[in-house]
């Protein structure tokens, strides 16, 4: 493996505050509470609704409770303890929205010293932060979509739990650590978190999204995106070709390849943290695919962060054809391609283009379709809402696309309520801007035609008239920013309801080149800052100063 630093420091982890046990309940043991604590803070959301939640959660806590606890029915018998703690929970959110100025500036101080010991490291000797440098603390399980272990506890890494990874000769931080050792990788910690269920989740601390080594990363990434879409013809030409080879592997390769050039999901075997059977393209099974009449398919399985993919698509006859070759060989639970994995895949590729792999064609679809996209509309004689609204619109593709899901929030029916209401009362102030200002238009131009009938100077009569003009103008724009404020609320009610399952976070962090972005925006005038946080800027400070047309030209830049 390439050698990806020379020097490496930092000052370890920071571990975040243990439970303070408070004795709600005095025959329960401290971690017993704490487990109760975190499940009451859920108490007004769906987690508490779920099976699989409430399940997992009550395995967990019963191996934490004496046998009298243990008989008990969960939630039913443990609801006003429940209650009691959620209560504890709600006034202490109170007390902390009447901490002092003080208080608040005293903490931030706090968080700002911490940081400044913990939130960088330095990298070949210049100074660089990192992204998330707490060790992840105990609580309870949550992940994304419909997964298994939903619920499940996650106990409390230790010192002993830590992979410090440091220059060995430049006095690595002390601590009771698992191993300090010196492999030249870009993971500065990492560590591994049980759950109450026998799983592991494994972790990692790295450099933050505005390092020198994220960004040349993600410059790297979206270069790739751009030679991949330079050479699609020959790629899909090549995997063609390959569909109906005699060697089972490569002919496995090339469909495998073909279903993630076609579909945009990913390879399959490269999981991080997911430990429920989810599936990519490579290792799809029997049971996720239907053969459908005249060439279509589809597809039906869990992906990454357990999330659904539901599609059908129509497939060459070649592609087809080896489909269902395959498909007559296997039982519903077996693998359909299993001689492949994703170095395979990736090896097949790199036959084409050369370091491409199958992660690269999600970048590439993510940048072209909100090139694609961003390129259908002018913007002319477009408000900024207006415009804003067509880049979110683009962007919602590309989530779409990419399968970017996410739970819809509980107060989503609230807050659709509240925008409309809000539109309501614009049109309300709209109507009467509108007969207001109308009205003094009105008489104001008629006052304007009057002053050359008057006596006074010629200069009075000049002054006269700027200043009448000026007021006509000023009255003209608030009725056009009243209009402006209810397209703006009615855009944003619409992105609300269109959005309400699709993650558009993802796909403008990730996925779509910030390089189209950027260029976009200095062409129809958008200020960057109404498309990207300021994190994002400093992630993309690399992207800043792309020409204007970048996007209209893309791939082909």
């Amino acid at each position: 493996m390439k050698e990806k630093w020379t020097t490496l420091q930092h000052n370890g982890v920071l571990f975040p505050k243990e439970y303070k046990y408070i004795g709600f309940d005095k025959n329960i043991s401290s971690l017993a509470e704490e487990m109760l604590y975190h499940y009451s803070a859920k108490l007004e959301t769906d987690y508490v609704k779920d099976f699989t939640f409430n399940s997992n959660f009550w395995k967990a806590l019963k191996q934490q409770l004496s046998k009298d606890y243990q008989s008990k029915k969960f939630p039913e018998d443990f609801l006003p303890l429940i209650k009691i703690i959620f209560s504890h929970i709600q006034k202490k959110k109170e007390a902390l929205k009447q901490i002092s100025k003080e208080t608040k500036t005293c903490e931030k101080k706090e968080k700002e010293e911490i940081k400044s010991k913990y939130g960088y490291a330095i990298l070949n000797g210049e100074k660089q932060p990192l992204g998330m440098y707490i060790v992840e603390s105990a609580g309870i399980f949550l992940p994304r979509g419909k997964h298994p272990s939903t619920g499940c506890w996650k106990f409390r890494p230790e010192p002993k739990d830590i992979i410090i990874n440091h220059s060995l000769h430049l006095n690595p931080p002390k601590g009771d650590w698992k191993v300090v050792e010196n492999k030249k990788s870009m993971e500065l910690a990492t560590y591994d978190i049980k759950l109450s269920n026998g799983k592991v989740l494994h972790k990692r601390i790295l450099f933050g999204a505005t390092s020198i080594v994220k960004q040349d990363s993600d410059k790297k990434k979206f270069d790739k995106a751009i030679i991949l879409l330079n050479h699609w013809n020959k790629v899909e030409q090549h995997i063609e070709k390959n569909l109906s080879h005699k060697d089972e592997k490569r002919k496995q390769s090339a469909i495998v390849s073909y279903l993630i050039m076609n579909l945009g999901i990913r390879v399959g075997d490269e999981k991080d943290d997911d430990l429920a059977d989810t599936v990519g393209a490579s290792t799809l099974k029997k049971c996720n695919i239907q053969l459908l009449d005249d060439n279509n398919i589809h597809l039906s399985f869990l992906g990454k962060d357990s999330v659904t993919f539901e599609k059908t698509i129509t497939v060459s006859t070649k592609a087809y054809k080896t489909l269902q070759e395959l498909y007559i060989k296997r039982q519903d639970k077996d693998m359909l391609f299993p001689k492949v994995c994703s170095i395979d895949v990736n090896k097949f590729l790199s036959e084409v283009v050369e370091g491409i792999s199958a992660k690269v064609f999600r970048t590439a679809y993510g940048s072209l379709l909100l090139a694609e996209n961003l390129r259908k509309e002018t913007c002319e004689g477009m408000t900024l809402a207006e415009k804003i609204s067509v880049f979110n619109k683009a962007n919602l593709v590309v989530a779409k696309q990419l399968n970017h899901q996410k739970n819809i929030g509980k107060n989503q029916k609230e807050k659709e309520i509240d925008i409309s209401k809000k539109i309501k009362e614009l049109k309300a102030n709209y109507k009467e801007v509108l007969e207001k200002n109308t009205d003094k238009i009105q008489k104001l131009k008629k006052q304007l035609k009057a002053v050359d009938t008057t006596t006074l100077t010629k200069e009075t009569k000049k002054q006269m008239k700027e200043l009448m003009t000026n007021k006509i103008v000023k009255l003209e724009v608030q009725i056009e920013k009243a209009k402006n404020r209810i397209v703006e609320s009615q855009l944003k009610l619409e992105l609300k309801k269109e959005t309400k399952d699709v993650a558009l976070g993802t796909s403008k962090t990730s996925y779509s080149s910030p390089r189209i972005v950027v260029s976009w925006c200095k062409d129809v005038k958008v200020p960057i800052e109404k498309i990207y946080s300021k994190t994002l800027l400093s992630k993309f400070e690399w992207a800043l100063d792309t020409e204007k047309d970048y996007y209209k030209k893309y791939p082909q830049v």
